[in-house]
């Protein structure tokens, strides 16, 4: 079940859809929910990320996914997988090899 509700960033309202709207919740869908737990959820997989690139050292690092929206106790959360649902994550890497080529050290 999804429905539409009002979320807000640093005072700006728009409305988003949201997956898992069902059975009592501490905030009414009336009001206007904080982008927040999708923020940090965007935050944790852009650090994980990151991680992986300082370790394999991408001239060029790219990554598109998709986030669900969701409602759980009361608070607007992004999800990527849930259960048995299948997650989208495309990341892509690229060498050039310029910095052979410049001179440049794989250290640098």
């Amino acid at each position: 079940m999804s429905e539409v509700v009002p979320v807000e960033i640093r005072g700006v309202e728009f409305y988003a859809e949201v997956v898992g709207v069902e059975g009592p919740a501490n905030v009414g869908l009336n009001e206007v929910m904080s982008f927040d737990g999708v923020r940090q959820t965007i935050e944790a997989i852009a650090t994980e990320l990151t991680a992986a690139w300082r370790t394999v050292r991408p001239d060029e690092a790219a990554v598109e996914f998709s986030l669900t929206l969701k409602v759980k106790e009361g608070k607007l959360s992004g999800l990527l997988v849930s259960g048995g649902a299948e997650g989208s994550l495309k990341v892509s890497l690229r060498w050039t090899g310029a910095k052979a080529e410049s001179g440049g050290s794989a250290n640098d």
